[in-house]
């Protein structure tokens, strides 16, 4: 079919059929999330993003040409290019930029310490350091055709390789697909075929060339680093006027490539000072008159690459989204009203999982307090009043709803110490480098073998992951997890020795180690004690009887039974009834049930004689006791018992939440009433408690 000739007596086009096997379906994809988006999804065309789909006998002949020629375009590809390329880390970009526009800061001929830092800028315009983030407009879709084939026939593909090339991008037609009906809008004449195996190689060729460019010109001069992932181009500048060096680059990508970069989108970051109007205008008039088509790029303090905020306040803002979809995330779980183990289920797998990415590069920022906001987090999935529980014993209810949720600590310093483990001699040397580069330029504080924040008054990337892999700042707490248990000492050496058998993963590991601090495994009966005394007072636990192993057997207990049964023991325990009392609501209701003298708070209704009358009527049982112990399964741990205790935790909040037991003027309605509608819930409350 690839061949240079066709059947005799027939044209190529006569024989084969290219416009069926280059058929395309096109999707026009949302780019990035908007918060109107839960109401409907708009955007306008230069939001889009351009999705082609091919046929399953395209893509295998792709697939077929790409393996063949993925390690010789891997040689062929500087390492500053890590976009797919596999082996290389992607998030070292990140790393690398921030680590060395720091340097270009330093370098610089100003006093960064804290009291100078802010002053205004008092040198050359075009002396002046910074980083430059470069935005294609589309890339992928718009890749001239005729650069494709030049540079193919430059690092001489073989002949056989070229034509099956050529033909797969012969007659590409586009159809309509998703909500579309299927029809023609047009034919592709240019760009490489997204969602071809084939499309990552073929761009990686077409773009490299202006990479070597730059690395040329700027990078191995010194005057710049340069990192790339696919079309997105993130350089650190010594100054200002390199700007004009790669800007000649990307002229040429434009008008041989047709590679054409977005000025209103393309960011230059300046960190050496405050960015006040005036010096803004100073540098946007520099650009007019030296490198006019940068003239409207976007000026800032700190621009977003691959995820992350470079520049000042790069840790606030690159953990705002995140943590804004976790409590996004907390209120569709909480809206799902499942049981407590399928809700903490999904938290483990939306919840803190959100802040993975960022959490690879810093600790997450005191702003946020994202070990309280974790902690609402999962009181508002169990339906909890907040603080109800201490924050180790949140994190330790595995007994009751069979798993705990993830210490958000822990995964977020796990993840670190995975990614700065990964890249160990990488980062070890990038260190190495920072110092050399900067040479006698480095503050008094670079002899403690400390990365200098470079003017941006937040901690360096490089810095953080250096911290952890030596077991710094909250990883600090292995240390008294290895003296409790001397077999986790596995990390003191590690990445320079393996993992012990049996373990996962590191990240898996590090957080089994860490979770401890954040959990009170070891110490749970005296937690559930200390949580028992401020519910019920000291007097109160005072003069329950425990049974003897009352937990380990409340524990035995609850493997019989379902969760939702042991989830209202915990509760009980906790005093984590939604009463008016503990509520601080306006209206503070009498006791629901009508007793006298009494309001609606979870003491009374440990004794509440007309509620626990209800729960025997309803499930035909008897009490030995009408102590609290004994209500609370503490003093004999026995089914009946906590079935009893479910029943009424059950109908209480059965009644708190049903609207037709309130006037309209939110009182509680008359006792009668109440214990009426109460007898009728029966029905629909023993499936929740049977055994």
């Amino acid at each position: 079919m690839f061949g240079e000739e066709a059947e005799p007596g027939h044209s190529k086009a006569e024989c084969y059929d290219f416009e069926k096997l280059n058929k395309q379906l096109v999707w026009f994809a949302p780019k990035g999330e908007l918060d109107d988006d839960s109401v409907a999804v708009l955007r306008t065309p230069d939001n889009l993003r351009t999705i082609f789909g091919s046929n399953a006998d395209a893509k295998l002949i792709s697939a077929g040409v790409s393996d063949s020629i993925v390690d010789a375009t891997l040689e062929l590809t500087p390492a500053a290019q890590r976009g797919f390329c596999r082996g290389r880390q992607l998030s070292l970009n990140v790393v690398d930029l921030d680590t060395y526009s720091r340097a270009f800061n330093i370098c610089a001929n100003r006093d960064l310490t804290e009291e100078h830092r802010d002053l205004p800028y008092r040198g050359n315009i075009f002396d002046i350091p910074a980083v430059m983030l470069y935005d294609f407009c589309n890339a992928f879709p718009t890749v001239l055709h005729e650069w494709m084939w030049l540079v193919l026939k430059t690092i001489k593909l073989p002949k056989d390789l070229y034509r099956v090339i050529k033909c797969l991008y012969r007659s590409i037609q586009a159809f309509s697909a998703g909500c579309g009906d299927g029809s023609f809008l047009f034919e592709v004449l240019g760009g490489v075929k997204t969602g071809c195996p084939l499309s990552s190689i073929l761009f990686l060729l077409c773009v490299n060339p202006f990479i070597d460019l730059v690395i040329l010109r700027c990078d191995q001069p010194k005057l710049s680093v340069t990192r790339i992932c696919a079309d997105d181009f993130g350089s650190a500048l010594r100054s200002l006027s390199v700007l004009k060096i790669q800007a000649s680059v990307f002229f040429l990508a434009a008008r041989c490539a047709g590679l054409h970069l977005k000025p209103s989108k393309c960011v230059l970051i300046i960190t050496i000072c405050n960015l006040t109007e005036q010096f803004v205008g100073l540098i946007r008039a520099w650009l007019l008159v030296n490198v006019p088509e940068f003239a409207d790029i976007i000026i800032a303090s700190s621009g977003r690459f691959w995820g992350w905020h470079l520049g000042r306040q790069g840790a606030i803002l690159s953990f705002a989204a995140p943590v804004k979809k976790f409590s996004n995330r907390i209120h569709e779980i909480v809206a799902g009203k499942a049981p407590a183990t399928p809700s903490i289920i999904k938290y483990n797998q939306r919840g803190p999982t959100v802040l993975s990415y960022v959490s690879q590069f810093a600790v997450p920022p005191e702003e946020y307090n994202v070990e309280s906001l974790a902690h609402w987090a999962v009181h508002s999935i169990l339906r909890l009043p907040p603080n109800t529980f201490s924050r180790k014993l949140t994190n330790s209810i595995a007994f009751c709803s069979g798993i705990n949720p993830l210490p958000i600590l822990s995964y977020c310093s796990a993840v670190r110490y995975r990614f700065a483990a990964s890249e160990a001699p990488y980062l070890i040397q990038l260190r190495e480098d920072f110092f050399s580069f900067i040479g006698d330029n480095s503050p008094l504080i670079g002899l403690a073998n400390i990365v200098p924040h470079g003017g941006m008054a937040s901690p360096s990337i490089l810095q953080c992951l250096h911290d952890t892999l030596c077991l710094k700042g909250y990883m600090s707490n292995v240390h008294e997890q290895i003296r409790l248990n001397p077999s986790h000492a596995w990390i003191l050496n590690y990445p320079h020795s393996s993992l012990p058998v049996g373990n996962k993963g590191v990240q898996s590991s590090v957080l089994s180690i860490l979770s401890g601090s954040e959990m009170c495994e070891t110490s749970l009966a005296a937690s559930i004690k200390g949580k028992l005394t401020i519910t019920l007072g000291e007097d109160s636990v005072s003069a329950i009887l425990f049974q003897e192993d009352w937990l380990p057997k409340i524990r035995a207990s609850f493997a019989g039974t379902n969760s939702y049964l042991s989830m209202c023991w915990l509760k009980a325990i906790g005093g984590g009834w939604t009463t008016s009392v503990r509520m601080h609501e306006s209206i503070c209701l009498p006791c629901v049930f009508g007793c006298l003298d009494c309001f609606d708070e979870y003491k009374h209704y440990l004794i509440c004689p007309i509620l626990w009358q209800l729960a025997r009527e309803a499930l035909s049982l008897m009490e030995t006791s009408f102590e609290i112990g004994h209500r609370l399964c503490l003093s004999e741990v026995n089914i009946n018992k906590l079935r009893l205790l479910g029943y009424c935790h059950s109908l209480y909040h059965h009644i708190r939440r049903s609207q037709e037991c309130y006037d309209s003027d939110g009182f509680v309605k008359d006792s009668c009433f109440i214990q009426r509608f109460a007898v009728e819930s029966a029905r629909a409350i023993l499936p929740l408690i049977s055994d």
